[in-house]
């Protein structure tokens, strides 16, 4: 009985860790990515990628606390297999086809949240495109990066919704 009851717990020891990732949550919880998706989603879009014509292409790994495709990879997310476009979509590594056109109101808020981001630590920080979305080059700060964090708190009243990045939704950690 010990023994049955000593190897139940050191098995749920070992799972524990597999299993915390899991939940596709977001930075609080699970690991997520740049590209919005949890591990396993965005591991399942890379099996697909390499069934579909792409042997190399890579496993998401973690930075940062957030999963996501290497970067040698980032260009082939945004057009991937057309078998696997809703893998992608689902794992959050492509936007979903049912954004809606952003209104000339949005626009002005999104340019002037911009304008904060500019003026708070972040000079090169674009203005959004007619679609709403931000395209900073040659990448936008990590969400660990103090620029980023500062320039997201002083802007932080600002902030129209939710901010795309890249054709990605990025989250804002507000510790509120």
């Amino acid at each position: 009985m010990r023994i049955r009851l000593l190897a139940t717990t050191v098995a749920l020891a070992f799972s524990a860790p597999a299993l915390a990732g899991c939940n596709g949550g977001s930075p609080g919880g699970a690991p997520t990515t740049a590209a919005g998706g949890n591990r396993e989603a965005l591991a399942e879009a890379a099996r697909c990628m390499r069934a579909n014509g792409f042997p190399d292409y890579p496993d998401p790994v973690q930075t940062n606390g957030a999963w996501a495709f290497p970067p040698s990879a980032e260009q082939m997310a945004q057009k991937p297999a057309p078998e696997c476009t809703d893998l992608f979509r689902r794992a959050g590594a492509l936007p979903a086809d049912t954004r809606r056109p952003v209104t000339p109101d949005e626009l002005a808020k999104l340019r002037k949240w911009g304008e904060c981001i500019r003026a708070n630590g972040l000079p090169d920080w674009p203005d959004p495109d007619a679609d709403g979305i931000f395209r900073p080059r040659p990448a936008p700060p990590a969400d660990d990066d103090p620029r980023w964090q500062r320039a997201d708190t002083a802007c932080r009243s600002l902030e129209p919704g939710p901010i795309t990045v890249d054709g990605v939704p990025r989250a804002t950690k507000h510790p509120d």
